[in-house]
């Protein structure tokens, strides 16, 4: 089961996102970030692609109470690429990582592709 502080959940979301990232989404020079930091989780070192991860322990929810809980965390995902992209004018792609695990230790990740707003 996956427990720990935030920083803890925080650090396994973003090393789930990087692994997501490099074969998944075939990402090259996918960059961590410290995840207690501001900004972009990941970033391609041309910072053409930007990365939020995060990873929740949600327990054993009912289904409208986890659909609620995980599309709240992926629009504030998707609120944040939004002002990282404001930040890094070359980036033309964004992706929101969510991972979760639910009581019996099994994680699952949802992976959003968000294009750059338009101007």
């Amino acid at each position: 089961m996956v427990g720990g502080s935030t920083y803890d959940l925080g650090r396994l979301g973003a090393e789930i996102a990087f692994t997501v990232g490099k074969e998944d989404l075939d990402l090259n020079n996918l960059i961590l970030e410290e995840p207690s930091a501001g900004g972009a989780d990941l970033h391609t070192a041309d910072w053409s692609a930007l990365m939020q991860a995060r990873l929740l322990n949600v327990g054993n929810p009912t289904p409208d109470v986890l659909a609620s809980v995980l599309q709240q965390n992926l629009d504030q995902m998707v609120s944040k690429l939004g002002t990282d992209f404001h930040y890094h004018p070359s980036a033309t792609a964004g992706y929101a990582v969510l991972s979760y695990t639910d009581g019996n230790g099994k994680i699952t990740t949802i992976i959003l592709v968000v294009p750059r707003p338009a101007a």
